[in-house]
């Protein structure tokens, strides 16, 4: 029989090299995962086709992780302490304006499978809160090299509007710009077949930006769900159009357009 010492020494050599292969595995998990942490932004491309011709061209930024993303325009996010929580009830300075948010914000989480949103009614943002749903992509054979990136095209229907998205699986994400996600890659290109909307790709950049992938919900501000901010926003809309038809405003007044839901706007 072996020695009672050398039996001992054996165990306890099994058990050091057990603990430095599972640290090893911990830390190649965690490497794979921040591999695919980042940031991307975008040139956000804006034309209403609604009676009147508005145009909108802006620069946007989507930071995301493995299971969360935060997509707003790049201006906020500059004058935004890092380490700042996105706060829907207009208390989180430098991100606000007038006791609102500058722009719209949408966070995505695949953990809760929660979208959560600040979207415009006449100027003023409302928090929308609802579940994060898959788009039903068709994922095509056609190919094209975008910076970097070899991209594969993609084709959805959402929010009664038709979009194309470029996506590269060299970044096993499913994140894009705006509410578009769902692919085996991170979403670079997209745009609407009608010619209104486009996210043309400008940089990327890989990195840790958790600081900035955060939502904290309203405590004055009650949360709706994507249809209840459509018809809140139609019920505004409408309102404020009687009182000024019904005034002796003798002008013509034009709201800016969510261009990004393709229903009936205004009515």
């Amino acid at each position: 029989m072996m020695p009672y010492e050398l039996i001992t020494a054996i165990l306890n050599q099994s058990m050091d090299l057990f603990k430095f292969y599972l640290l090893f595995l911990i830390l190649v998990g965690r490497i794979s995962v921040a591999q695919n942490d980042g940031k991307v932004i975008y040139q956000q491309i804006e034309h209403a086709k609604i009676g009147y011709k508005y145009n909108n061209i802006s620069e946007s930024v989507l930071y995301f992780n493995a299971t969360k993303s935060y997509f707003t325009d790049s201006e906020s996010v500059a004058s935004k302490k890092q380490g700042e929580e996105i706060n829907p009830d207009g208390q989180s300075g430098s991100l606000f304006l007038g006791g609102e948010f500058k722009s719209e914000a949408f966070y995505m989480d695949l953990k809760s499978k929660q979208l959560l949103s600040n979207e415009f009614i006449l100027a003023r943002l409302y928090p929308v809160k609802d579940t994060l749903i898959r788009p039903n992509w068709k994922i095509t054979t056609s190919r094209k090299k975008i910076g970097e990136f070899e991209c594969q095209r993609a084709e959805t229907t959402y929010r009664n509007r038709q979009y194309v998205a470029w996506f590269t699986p060299k970044i096993p994400v499913e994140w894009g710009p705006w509410k578009l996600w769902g692919l085996p890659g991170l979403i670079i290109e997209a745009n609407s077949l009608d010619g209104e909307i486009a996210f043309i790709f400008k940089s990327y950049s890989k990195g840790n930006y958790n600081n900035f992938i955060k939502y904290t919900s309203s405590k004055r501000s009650k949360s709706m769900s994507s249809n209840q901010f459509v018809n809140k926003r139609k019920e505004l809309i409408k309102n404020i159009t009687k009182e000024i038809n019904s005034s002796s405003f003798n002008g013509k007044i034009f709201f800016e357009p969510n261009t990004f839901s393709k229903d009936k706007y205004p009515n």
